[in-house]
């Protein structure tokens, strides 16, 4: 299927009403956004669970301790490269590290991923109409992604660069665009899949010259930077990096069909509608194009109406297990939009088609796919998704507009969608029964006898004067059989043992490692009610005092 040209503009496409319409839409759901974001900015407490840990990684980047060391008890690296803790500590020069200061950089990048999302559409179609619905779209996806577009976390950041790294090959701006996105590498490393998709969409579409420019701007920075970084840490870095996250499983039902739901749910009405109106097109060039893009629409349609309780049973497997069934569709699915994208182009040719809706089809296949490869890896969240909602947000106006869809029904579809993907600020929105509860908590840990151990919230005690320790999920990470650094849990273990803390703070009775037996439970200081919970991820709280035990000498001792 051809493509047309992508000078060409819709009759009245940017009518001064549409184009207004389409910014206040646009300006509502950003007003929305901020609105929720600037009014969690300042809670100092987490709103997801990791925050607290990642403001330890830049409290040890800021002392000078490093992060990539080998576990103990005082500490253990999330499986991150180290850019984004690396500019809090250098902005805790300036100010004291906190949370603000944290989601005002991912608040930063969530803005410079929509402006270039914006632009991006706008580059493809000459449309702003167009280009403002696209970056509605992509803001309305915001609880979709965990709202982890403003939490002290890498994902907004590396949203930012990732996506005008994108643009920028767009605009021939090679150099740059592998400047960044070394840069996003070193924010978040799966950024670094769309590397050789890129080389060799350029190799088709430019020359070779170009993506050798393109890719060793973006590789050489990265291979010297990865070479430091490991002799630095003796080798440790990629052990993080790539050698512990390769020795946990992967969660089927979760790679295979929840992912491609909450992707497509996100997006489902410009996507549902567009690819109806494709299909006549479709039969018209090539009849089996059309029969495949037909099922793989049936087939996305049909899944998300199955719940997740019940997918299981129809597969005939659990989390681990095969799911041939779910395979066989997800392998329809993605042929035919490869197909659709005439990914063949890229190495014949005499079949070329324009190259904006080439380009952001072929690189929205490959960002799509690693986002469900990351939410069936173990523990994957659903902020791993953001490539591919972003990547969607910006191929459908874009689709939109080469396929000649009517104006009207493109706002209408997109708009609705917008809508209806928005949140409910008062649930993202910490109370002030929250604040106080935290603080009740701080000035109950500050007479606690130290060191204190609060491993799903671990800045809680550096927050009332105890030195921080290591994060209940790094901790996790390590924690497989076979991995790489599975031995140093017993360092964890013994130090339970030894009663090193004063004080273990959990959130649960059933953190596990030996505390029950050489610590005993003293009292709950879980807040009443759901105050003081994060606001998304996983729920966790505070809540259960343990002590050493008393030990025990008996009479034949004596």
């Amino acid at each position: 299927m051809e493509f047309d040209s992508v000078d060409s503009v819709q009759d009245g496409l940017d009518h001064p009403v549409k184009t207004w319409l389409s910014l206040v839409v646009f300006l509502m759901v950003l007003s929305y956004w901020l609105y929720t974001v600037l009014h969690r900015i300042d809670y100092p407490y987490d709103l997801e669970w990791m925050e607290g840990g990642m403001l330890i990684h830049a409290l040890r980047i800021q002392q000078d301790l490093g992060i990539y060391v080998p576990p103990s008890s005082d500490f253990i690296p999330y499986i991150y490269p180290p850019l984004y803790p690396t500019v809090l500590s250098w902005l805790s020069e300036f100010w004291t590290l906190d949370y603000w200061m944290g989601r005002g950089v991912s608040i930063v990048g969530a803005l410079l991923a929509t402006s270039a999302l914006i632009f991006g559409v706008r580059r493809e179609t000459q449309s702003w109409s167009l280009a403002w619905l696209g970056g509605a779209l992509w803001l309305s996806t915001y609880e979709d992604s965990g709202t982890f577009l403003d939490l002290t976390r890498a994902d907004g950041l590396m949203m930012g660069l990732l996506g005008w790294s994108l643009v920028l090959i767009r605009l021939e701006w090679f150099k740059l665009a592998g400047m960044i996105l070394w840069l996003a590498f070193l924010a978040k490393h799966n950024a670094a899949i769309v590397g050789l998709p890129i080389a060799l969409w350029l190799w088709r579409e430019k020359d070779l010259r170009t993506a050798w420019t393109f890719g060793l701007c973006a590789a050489v920075p990265a291979v010297m930077s990865v070479g430091w970084l490991q002799y630095q840490t003796g080798g440790l870095f990629l052990t993080y990096l790539l050698d512990v996250p390769a020795h946990h499983p992967i969660v089927g039902y979760r790679l295979f069909w929840l992912s491609e739901l909450e992707m497509t749910r996100a997006v489902a009405l410009p996507l549902f509608v567009t690819s109806i109106m494709c299909i006549p097109k479709l039969w018209s060039h090539q009849r089996w194009r059309a029969v495949c893009w037909s099922v793989a629409v049936i087939a996305f349609c049909a899944m998300t109406q199955v719940e997740l309780s019940s997918f299981p049973k129809i597969v005939g497997s659990h989390k681990n297990g095969q799911v041939p069934f779910a395979i066989a569709i997800w392998l329809v699915a993605l042929v035919s939009w490869v197909s659709f994208s005439r990914w063949s182009t890229l190495f014949k040719k005499s079949e070329r088609v324009a190259q904006g809706p080439s380009y952001w089809m072929w690189t929205s296949a490959i960002l799509i796919l690693f986002s469900a490869l990351m939410r069936g890896h173990h523990g994957g969240f659903t902020n791993v998704l953001m490539p591919g909602l972003w990547t969607l947000c910006i191929v459908i106006p874009i689709w939109c507009n080469h396929q000649r869809i009517h104006k009207g029904i493109t706002f209408g579809a997109i708009g609705i969608q917008c809508y209806v993907g928005l949140w409910t600020a008062s649930d993202m929105i910490p109370t002030s029964e929250d604040r106080l509860a935290g603080d009740a908590l701080v000035a109950e840990l500050k007479v606690r006898p130290g060191p204190i151990w609060a491993p799903h919230s671990p800045w809680l005690p550096v927050q009332a004067g105890h030195s921080p320790t290591a994060h209940l999920i790094a901790l996790w990470d390590i924690d497989h059989e076979n991995g790489p650094l599975v031995e140093a849990v017993e360092l964890i273990k013994g130090d339970i043992r030894n009663h090193r803390w004063g004080t273990i703070v959990s959130a649960d009775k059933r953190l596990g490692f030996g505390l029950l037996t050489h610590y005993e439970y003293h009292q709950s200081i879980r807040p009443k009610g759901r105050r003081f919970l994060p606001k998304v991820g996983w729920k966790v709280r505070p809540s259960y005092v343990y002590r050493p035990k008393v030990l025990q000498i008996n009479s034949s001792e004596e």
